[in-house]
């Protein structure tokens, strides 16, 4: 169970929800679920992991739950896009030989 909570942060909810929150800055729950067409559990779930795990902040504004990146959360965030864009650029270069 341990070892599976470790690895959680790889898998594409969680990643998607830092990527995104980095490149257009804070989100509701909800807005996060429909921009990422996932269903609302799976990023409530998996906002709720990152949030433990001091990756992003809630706030409560009315009856909305607003999900903001920490710095260490924009930190790994900034991470998995340069490895994004490495994969990308090593699959173009692929593509012309």
């Amino acid at each position: 169970m341990v070892e599976e909570n470790k690895n959680l942060i790889f898998k594409d909810v969680p990643r998607e929800i830092l990527t995104y929150l980095l490149k257009r800055g804070e989100e509701y729950i909800f807005g996060l679920s429909v921009n990422l067409v996932r269903s609302y559990k799976s990023v409530y779930d998996s906002i709720k992991y990152l949030e433990k795990e001091g990756l992003v902040t809630i706030t409560k504004r009315g009856r909305r739950k607003c999900v903001n990146l920490t710095e260490k959360g924009k930190a790994i965030a900034q991470m998995f896009n340069e490895i994004e864009s490495k994969e990308v650029s090593k699959n173009e270069g692929l593509g012309s030989v």
